[in-house]
């Protein structure tokens, strides 16, 4: 009996999200390991309970933003959702464009290098778990800004990830390539600007193969940009590769369920699933 539409996006839907699962349990075991490295190296704050303060810490806070910059992460929404942690008391908030002056006089004394930015400052801001952040006498100031962002310093809006589908448009029973899209953004967070479609069988698709030395399809390729994010920065060489141009390339086939694709050396159609049982 053949299936239906509905059918079969339903059993797509089931295999991104099996996919999803599996990269996003990689990426916490990732965090997990950073989380236990800073650990050991601060014996004395063993549970969260012990580095958090005693009441809330009265802050003023300041957000850098590029007006040019419509894809950054929304410095009003971090704002507001600070306020409404009950870890501190915001006295005063404040969102300056980066070509104010004002802002241009933050910029040049903290030396920041990415806009949007947020600045916190009270007296005992120190007193507060943060991440990501550079202490400055009682002023914080956020460093590992989320990609999208501005470099300062080559004016440039980084950030911004080009993904191809490198596929073999034959192969009817290969899984549907396109839903790397969706577990790059909800997993890793990355930006997708452009999506190309590339069949292994075009002159540039054998190209690609060659040039990256791609044994198995489908599979996707990102530019340069996605290493910009952390999440990529801390499994990626788990599930692919970093080429030499800078070009990361999806070859993390052993590490999903559930899915059919290629082998170009021997022709074959593989199931991972049948593998991993075989094992």
């Amino acid at each position: 009996m053949a299936k239906t539409k509905n059918e079969e996006t339903i059993k797509i839907k089931k295999k991104t999200l099996i996919l999803a699962i599996v990269v996003i349990i990689a990426i916490l075991a990732a965090l997990g390991s950073v989380y236990y490295m800073n650990t050991k190296k601060d014996k004395e704050k063993t549970t969260t309970e012990e580095v958090l303060p005693a009441e809330p810490i009265e802050v003023t806070a300041t957000a850098i933003i590029a007006k040019e910059c419509t894809v950054c992460i929304n410095m009003s929404q971090v704002i507001q959702e600070l306020k409404q942690t009950p870890l501190v008391v915001m006295r005063q908030s404040n969102i300056l464009f980066a070509s104010s002056r004002e802002a241009k006089d933050l910029i040049r004394k903290y030396e920041i290098a990415k806009i949007p930015t947020l600045i916190l400052q009270g007296e005992k801001i120190d007193e507060l778990p943060l991440r990501g952040f550079k202490e400055i006498e009682n002023t914080a100031i956020l460093e590992d800004v989320p990609p999208p962002y501005v470099n300062l310093e080559t004016k440039n809006l980084e950030g911004l990830v080009d993904i191809t589908y490198v596929k073999d448009k034959s192969c009817e029973k290969c899984y549907e390539v396109e839903q790397h899209k969706v577990i790059m953004e909800m997993a890793f967070g990355l930006f997708i600007q452009n999506e190309e479609t590339i069949d292994i069988n075009s002159a540039k698709g054998a190209e690609i193969l060659q040039k990256y030395d791609i044994t198995k399809v489908p599979t996707i390729l990102l530019s340069s940009e996605a290493a910009k994010y952390p999440a990529i920065q801390e499994v990626w060489e788990q599930i692919g590769t970093t080429e030499k141009d800078g070009t990361l390339v999806f070859r993390g086939f052993d590490m999903t369920q559930d899915i059919v694709y290629k082998d170009l050396s021997t022709g074959e159609l593989i199931n991972s699933s049948q593998i991993e049982n075989e094992e």
